[in-house]
């Protein structure tokens, strides 16, 4: 997985192409004279062969660097390996500027130094690469590490030599830089001695896709503000400033000036349609995106779109973009949709990817076949939290599901249904693994064997059985009814506020106790109590269909006049401790996990286990059955399990059953 998003990051880096239209000065917009980038661009057959002319390049060698260093005030050293692939990209740039330079009669010289066999200069200025770049400027050295062409290098050293942040001198100046530059940070400080301009200043000096400039005059300080940060970018806001959107411009530090420009470049809920929309997730520290994977000819889903575009707006600050990918786009859709294996059986499909730059891994989290009216604000979110919360899988990175699932009695499996359909899977489970793009005879053979096996034991299906839990399903819950005959509010609290049943029976126990309460006032208070309206209906048309088993946390002491008044039904439950007097001592649980070792336990004798509960202590059977539901259960459990489907009516639950035996 590493090695895959390593070279899907590689490729969006190296086939990022930016045409930037600039004004080489201020004051000189009008001037017709050719700049180095009309130069780059509009190369003749005579700038071909003087590209391979290397008149205006001195050779450096660890003889004669002494002498030649110290003639320049500005020095362009290139260290190179012979052969240097590398060197075949860079070096017809390098040419190109020292001839552009000569032309131009700037103060600009250009070397070049054999690394290999000149390692005093190597040593001297700590090379640790081939090809490496440095400028030599007055004395100090400054390594370029930026795009590889000859605008970029020439721009790196007017920055060198002119203050990597532009003074302009008032706002209408500004207003044609503006004009000129894709990318812009405008800084109002007018105390530079501050270690925030120090630190953008470094970091200006290293950055070749954003022009930084500073005014302080009146009339620029009048309509940006004062001390203040400001980005102007091709994003959905085009214009952000620090202090208003991000936080005070005190607090501001290199670091997080940075997160706040890639932030709000952040061009949220955008439809991708293009590379250049996606280089910002890989150009950025914080390379995490939703992908919406639809099809344009569903207007059902394309009127979700908005969804993503609010999205973005809200999930920015956490430095997530969003994006929207159309099946009927252009080859961005392939590159992205063959990268995270999106098939176009499974749309829509919600994508949440987060790459760790640590070790180039990543965590891809998937939603497909999202029904409609699930797609909404609140369920992507929902769906990101769970992630948080461990809740969700990470995807594997595997093949394409296939457009079927089942054929002549054979499931066909990929590495992302595997959990479902074969460990999850309660039926034996026999596998044939193989090479699908390379299907031998020996795999055919193979194949039809186990279609003959599939047809011979097809109706050897097992036998289904329901557990359901008791209180709070069928009858209401026994202690929240003696609390309120009692008036003790303690009393009222359930495995829905407490999942640690022990912690809650001790807790009841020492209750009572304290005010001297024992087993025969429970009973009085059970003998009053009546099946919830509808259960025992519903109870006695599911045993018609099938078995019913009651799994509860409860005792016997006090189920048996309920389960007279449910039909005496099958409940597997616990016992109490009971002193002479009628004190509760304490209890004993039939076993362990009661609900999840019973469930298990009836798997392991060839039953289906479906469950329904409405607590935490429900969740285990619920989790570990072929089918599992919540039955009038609490607001936070269902959000916190959004995966089981929950009622609340009796008819609702049962057709929900029904359909899965």
């Amino acid at each position: 997985m590493a090695q895959k998003n390593y070279i899907f990051i590689l490729f969006f880096l190296l086939t990022i192409t930016i045409k930037i239209s600039l004004a080489e000065e201020v004051n000189n917009t009008n001037n017709t004279t050719k700049s180095i980038y009309d130069y780059e661009d509009d190369e003749d057959e005579e700038d071909r062969k003087k590209r391979k002319n290397e008149t205006f390049i001195i050779i450096l060698d660890d003889s004669n660097y002494t002498n030649v260093i110290d003639k320049y005030e500005a020095l362009y050293i290139i260290f190179y390996p012979s052969p240097c692939n590398n060197c075949k990209m860079f070096m017809p740039h390098y040419i190109r500027l020292s001839h552009y330079i000569y032309e131009k009669n700037i103060d600009l010289k250009f070397a070049k130094v054999e690394g290999p066999n000149n390692i005093k200069l190597v040593n001297k200025y700590n090379i640790e690469a081939f090809p490496t770049v440095i400028l030599l400027f007055k004395g100090k050295i400054y390594y370029y590490d930026l795009d590889i062409n000859s605008a970029s290098l020439y721009k790196f050293y007017k920055k060198i030599k002119n203050g990597p942040i532009r003074t302009i001198e008032n706002l209408s100046k500004l207003e044609i830089v503006l004009r000129a530059y894709l990318k812009i940070l405008l800084t109002t400080i007018k105390d530079k001695s501050l270690i925030i301009y120090k630190s953008l200043e470094d970091y200006a000096t290293k950055n070749g896709k954003i022009e930084f400039v500073s005014c302080i005059s009146d009339d620029c300080i009048e309509k940006y503000g004062k001390d203040e940060i400001v980005f102007f970018h091709e994003g959905e806001d085009k214009i952000n400033y620090y202090s208003k959107e991000y936080e005070p411009i005190s607090k501001a530090n290199i670091n997080s000036v940075k997160n706040f420009m890639s932030i709000f470049d952040i061009q949220y809920g955008t439809l991708l349609n293009h590379q250049k929309k996606l280089d910002l997730l890989f150009e950025n520290d914080n390379k995490k995106a939703i992908f919406y994977f639809r099809d344009s000819n569903n207007e059902k889903f394309t009127s979700k779109d908005m969804v993503f575009k609010e999205l973005g707006k809200e999930l920015r600050l956490l430095n997530i973009y969003t994006y929207i990918l159309d099946i009927t786009g252009d080859d961005i859709y392939e590159l992205i949709s063959n990268f995270f294996v999106v098939s176009e059986i499974e749309l829509p499909t919600v994508i949440y990817y987060d790459l760790i730059d640590k070790n180039q891994d990543s965590y891809t989290y998937r939603l497909i076949n999202i029904r409609e009216k699930n797609i909404n604000k609140k369920y992507i979110l929902d769906f990101l939290e769970n992630i948080k919360k461990g809740k969700i899988k990470r995807d594997l990175h595997t093949s394409f599901p296939p457009k079927f699932k089942e054929k002549d009695g054979l499931i066909n499996v990929i590495g992302r249904t595997y959990d479902k359909d074969v460990i999850e899977n309660k039926k034996n489970v026999l596998i044939l693994f193989y090479d699908g793009k390379n299907e031998d005879e020996i795999t055919k053979q193979y194949k039809e064997l186990m279609m003959d096996l599939s047809e011979k034991y097809s109706d050897n299906e097992k036998m289904n059985i329901v557990c359901l839990d008791l209180e709070g399903v069928l009858v209401p819950e026994i202690w929240i009814a003696f609390a309120e005959a009692t008036g003790i509010e303690e009393l009222k609290k359930t495995t829905r506020d407490e999942p640690d049943y022990d912690i809650l029976m001790k807790g009841r126990i020492k209750i009572l106790k304290e005010h001297g309460l024992g087993l025969k006032e429970i009973q009085d208070t059970i003998a009053t109590i009546d099946p919830l309206p509808g259960a025992k209906e519903f109870l006695d048309r599911l045993r018609e269909k099938t078995q019913v088993i009651i799994i509860s946390d409860t005792f016997t002491q006090f189920a048996s006049p309920l389960m007279k008044k449910l039909g005496w039904p099958t409940i597997f439950c616990n016992s109490l401790e009971v002193a002479e007097d009628g004190e509760i001592t304490g209890y004993k649980m039939r076993i362990e996990q009661s609900k999840l070792t019973t469930v298990k336990a009836l798997q392991s004798i060839g039953y289906d286990t479906i469950a329904s509960g409405d607590s935490f202590n429900d969740l285990g059977m619920i989790q570990a059955s072929k089918a599992g539901f919540l039955f009038r259960s609490t607001e936070q459990i269902k959000k916190d399990y959004p995966q089981y489907p929950a009622f609340e009516a009796y008819e609702d639950l049962y057709d929900a059953i029904v359909k899965a035996l």
